[in-house]
């Protein structure tokens, strides 16, 4: 097993937004924690 394996994190977010959009950024805010 990679030793990256475990860094991987799949969000589940649909690939509809275009860049910059923020509800896609909020969505992400929501999801990702920093």
């Amino acid at each position: 097993m990679s030793k990256y394996y475990s860094k991987i994190n799949v969000l589940d977010i649909p690939d509809i937004y275009k860049y910059y959009d923020t509800d896609f950024r909020a969505i992400l805010e929501e999801k990702v924690s920093f």
